[in-house]
């Protein structure tokens, strides 16, 4: 039997896994609209890309405009974002069980590719670990864009621009 004190842990890890997880795909868009010097309106059509799609983006214009040793390190960036991004696929799609009438707390998730369903995050620390990875990499992509040279890196702040 799962406590309500339990359960209660596993609405905050998930609630606290996708602020995180927007927060990072957030970061990738702005920084892309940044380095490409893009205005307000303009930045916001990046907006409507999925994250895979703007993970292709960002390391495909970014990388173009980086040196070799720094390419290296945005594509471990995002590559670690890309697999984070499977996680939120399962926790934000999948089919929670979560609750004291429950003998446990998990997510069925049912894949596309073999259409089994398969039991994840039986451990609400786990999720919580994947939120602390997902401000890690918002972190490390936010330090990868303070360290390109000024010319490649305007900048531009959207923070107070409404239409």
């Amino acid at each position: 039997m799962v406590t309500k004190e339990e359960s209660e842990k596993y609405y905050l890890a998930i609630g606290r896994f996708v602020c995180a997880f927007s927060n990072l795909e957030l970061e990738l868009k702005a920084d892309l609209t940044t380095v490409l010097g893009l205005t307000f309106a303009d930045g916001r059509r990046l907006l409507v890309h999925d994250f895979a799609m703007t993970c292709t983006i960002v390391e495909s214009v970014l990388s173009n405009r980086a040196g070799d040793e720094s390419s290296a390190e945005l594509r471990k960036i995002i590559k670690a974002c890309r697999a984070l991004n499977n996680h939120r696929i399962k926790i934000v799609h999948g089919f929670w069980r979560i609750g004291e009438e429950e003998d446990r707390s998990e997510v069925g998730y049912l894949s596309r590719s073999t259409l089994k369903i398969e039991s994840h995050y039986r451990n609400h620390e786990e999720i919580t670990k994947l939120a602390d990875e997902a401000e890690r990499l918002a972190d490390a992509l936010g330090r990868w864009l303070d360290n390109l040279p000024p010319e490649i890196r305007p900048q531009r702040s959207f923070e107070g621009h409404e239409e």
